[in-house]
């Protein structure tokens, strides 16, 4: 799955618990979605960090890519970043 995706994901999260703490009218809970909302912000710089780090190789113009071959069901080598299969 690429990094984008997930980042989308930990977004949608942090609006979630964002919309859970505005509408908490239990002090608990408004605690625990406050602290969700921190956890799923660091997850959110953290994939954007490793998005800097290791750019998807077909954008950057490689030819080949750089992520480790994985083996399909029918034992027929695949390359993850193609998205042929899925590990």
């Amino acid at each position: 799955m690429p990094l984008s995706w997930r980042c989308t994901g930990e977004k949608r999260a942090v609006a979630f618990f964002r919309h859970v703490a505005d509408t908490a009218t239990d002090d608990k809970v408004l605690k625990m979605a406050l602290e969700l909302v921190e956890e799923e912000e660091e997850h959110v710089a953290l994939l954007k960090e490793w998005q800097e780090r290791f750019p998807n190789p077909m954008k950057a113009g490689m030819k080949t890519s750089i992520h480790p071959p994985c083996w399909s069901k029918n034992n027929e080598l695949r390359d993850q970043a193609l998205g042929d299969e899925i590990c």
